[in-house]
């Protein structure tokens, strides 16, 4: 077991401790006893925000307190998950995702706070599959043809991200370094402007998540060639995955799940997690699945062995990308 995934196991495992303890009837209903914020280090708009939006207005339905979710893009999105890890108002959590989970202690240096130390796992909600989006006027209708397209170009290719060190860019860097594609990569602070933009023809292709991209496939403002998806989404099945495509072993997908401080009570954990489960079992699901989300609905327990398993899997990514901490 690497040092990094064994600190995560005991820095997860302890902050997990406690959760089976007896706590008073009493004392978990005094919870939450004002407005709960649910901080979204990205911009609004994106498929994580929208994820945390639908959970906040259930969870407010549900506690009889507003339920806010605030929004601090930013560094990869490690300025909203060192606030949520400096806060110490037992009323604050984090829809997080990979890049400021996993990816940042992989690509970035002096990450300011430690995963394993500052965060405790409630749910991994769902997982958004990548796509690849190509802007409209591109003429191309498949993996290959991109391909070859972008290697007949001295200026090869400009592919979106919503951010260095984000999901999106190792995404994008892997696929150039697997296919030989010269790319140029411009980064974002969210996926909004990044789809405009694509749209638009200042960038030629991006990887966004299946929200993002489906409603301008449908409106012919771009294409989606491939899914970095093991098996076809059932959203779209008509779109081929990488693999499919003559490019195997690609598969890469965004997440979103729910994290509280590691100092946050474990009856609030435990708490949140349950409330967390039954919303999962409501209409929730089914309109993140219709959105072309996975949902999960994990217990904590289930999210630590996830992360435990993206830790690797991103820094490989990182490598074979050849991109090393900045």
């Amino acid at each position: 077991m690497s040092p990094s995934r064994r600190q995560f196991t005991v820095g997860l495992g302890l902050s997990l401790a406690g959760l089976g303890k007896h706590v008073g009837a009493q004392e978990i209903a005094a919870w939450p006893s004002r407005s709960v914020r649910i901080v979204v280090a990205y911009v609004p708009g994106g498929a994580l925000d929208t994820a945390a939006r639908m959970a906040a207005e259930r969870l407010s339905a549900k506690w009889g307190q507003p339920v806010v979710v605030e929004n601090k893009p930013g560094a990869s999105g490690t300025l909203g998950a060192d606030l949520v890890a400096k806060s110490t108002d037992g009323h604050t959590l984090l829809m997080s995702a990979s890049p400021e989970m996993v990816i940042a202690p992989q690509t970035l240096q002096n990450v300011p706070y430690k995963p394993e130390r500052d965060f405790a796992p409630i749910m991994l909600v769902c997982e958004f599959p990548f796509l690849l989006g190509v802007h409209g006027a591109i003429p191309v209708n498949s993996l290959q043809a991109l391909i070859a397209y972008g290697k007949s170009r001295p200026e090869g290719l400009n592919y979106g991200s919503i951010g260095v060190g984000s999901a999106s860019h190792l995404t994008g860097a892997l696929f150039g370094a697997r296919t030989g594609v010269p790319l140029t990569h411009v980064p974002y602070r969210g996926s909004g402007q990044m789809t405009t933009d694509l749209v638009g023809g200042q960038i030629q292709i991006c990887f966004d998540t299946v929200p993002a991209i489906l409603p301008h496939v449908a409106a012919g403002r771009l294409k989606a060639v491939a899914a970095a998806t093991a098996r076809r989404t059932t959203v779209a099945p008509e779109i081929p995955t990488f693999a499919e495509a003559g490019i195997p072993d690609f598969v890469s997908s965004g997440w979103a799940g729910l994290m509280a401080p590691a100092t946050t009570p474990p009856h609030v954990i435990a708490k949140v997690a349950r409330d967390m489960a039954e919303i999962m079992r409501t209409e929730m699901a089914e309109t993140l699945r219709a959105r072309g989300a996975e949902p999960k609905g994990t217990s904590p327990e289930e999210f630590q062995v996830f992360l435990l398993d993206e830790i690797p899997k991103w820094a490989r990514m990182a490598q074979q990308a050849g991109i090393r901490p900045s």
